[in-house]
């Protein structure tokens, strides 16, 4: 009876030091990563409806133009003169910034791409790590299992991230995603018709009536340019705080003699 019911036990020992080493660290991991991903997610559709609002005011800005332009005889009515270097005005700014609102969407997307493929690839030599450590365990703890997890872990060395990947995908039963991909064209209307000096000018039209304008729009920007830059010093003074933490962590780990009670309060509470 004894071998028995040693051999239950065994398989219950194993099933205990498979969920304390592999299933708990993973299940960490999966939690972090799905964090990550999702914050990405959440950048990409910032930059799909920033792309959608710029494409919007650059219509609505070139209409104006093309209103203002026909309302604009060559020299008579001074108030559709002012009304239409307005209008060119808006219209110059909002091609612009549609311009560098597009460089930096081609710029940010594929940083994003890489991004996510680093959590990818990030995941699948963590399962590696801890399905490697798994089996050594098992190798050494069960003699007539030796070759059965010898050839497990030849198996988890030789493991591929993005092949992991591309096999666990297609092993499980997913319902395919349902992307809608929206096309953004700008077509402006062709305005050489209407006779108009200013109409080729690529530069801004500054007058007694456009100045104001003008300017009020400069100190717009710079206040939501200095709300930005107080918000990016804020995220990276957070990211060297938890950077300078984590090297606390590991210093603790090499100095099995430390108290990890005082290292993690005093280390916390000095740096923060």
């Amino acid at each position: 009876m004894t071998p028995i019911i040693s051999v239950p036990q065994a398989h219950m020992d194993v099933a205990v030091l498979l969920r304390k080493n592999v299933y708990r660290p993973l299940e960490e991991v999966a939690v972090h990563k799905q964090t990550q991903t999702h914050k990405l997610n959440g950048y990409r559709d910032q930059l799909e409806e920033t792309m959608d609002k710029v494409e919007h005011d650059l219509q609505v800005a070139e209409e104006n133009y093309q209103r203002s332009v026909k309302a604009s005889p060559t020299g008579s009515n001074f108030v559709a003169r002012q009304q239409f270097h307005t209008a060119h005005n808006e219209y110059l700014c909002h091609l612009c910034a549609s311009n560098r609102t597009i460089e930096e969407f081609h710029y940010l997307v594929p940083q994003v791409l890489e991004e996510l493929e680093e959590i990818y690839i990030d995941t699948s030599n963590t399962v590696n790590i801890a399905m490697e450590s798994h089996a050594l365990m098992l190798l050494t703890k069960a003699d007539e299992q030796h070759h059965r997890y010898k050839e497990m872990l030849k198996v988890c060395r030789q493991v591929t991230p993005q092949l992991d990947i591309t096999y666990f995908l297609s092993a499980i039963e997913m319902e395919p995603t349902k992307i809608e991909l929206s096309t953004h064209t700008f077509r402006p209307s062709d305005v050489s018709i209407y006779n108009a000096e200013t109409l080729t000018v690529n530069q801004l039209i500054v007058n007694q009536h456009t100045e104001p304008i003008i300017l009020e729009r400069r100190q717009k920007l710079q206040k939501e340019a200095a709300v930005l830059t107080s918000y990016i010093k804020h995220n990276q003074d957070s990211i060297h705080t938890l950077m300078m933490i984590c090297q606390r962590v590991d210093n603790y780990k090499l100095e099995p003699s430390a108290d990890i009670g005082e290292i993690s309060e005093s280390g916390v509470l000095s740096l923060l």
